[in-house]
């Protein structure tokens, strides 16, 4: 029997709202989000033009997921339908 190896990725799903927020409190452009994610502007523009939860591929969102967390943005959110978008103090900054 052959063995099967599978992950799990934590990835949430995101909302337009949530992008748009991420973006507007990390104080960064559409382009920049684009490098950082390695991600077309195309796509992002489409992604944050979206209500309520994007229609994406899981890399995509891993993507938006890791350029943010690069810049110490994290997406949160729980079953009950609550999101949100955090920014985590950088070091070296006042607290």
């Amino acid at each position: 029997m052959p063995f099967i190896y599978t992950m799990t990725f934590n990835i949430l799903t995101l909302t337009g709202e949530q992008i748009r927020a991420a973006r507007a409190l990390s104080r960064i452009e559409q382009t920049e989000l684009a490098r950082l994610s390695g991600l077309s502007l195309e796509t992002i523009k489409r992604l944050e033009r979206i209500r309520g939860p994007v229609d994406a591929n899981a890399r995509t969102l891993r993507a938006i997921q890791d350029a943010f967390a690069a810049i110490n943005v994290q997406f949160d959110g729980d079953d009950t339908g609550r999101i949100g978008v955090l920014q985590h103090a950088r070091q070296g900054d006042a607290a």
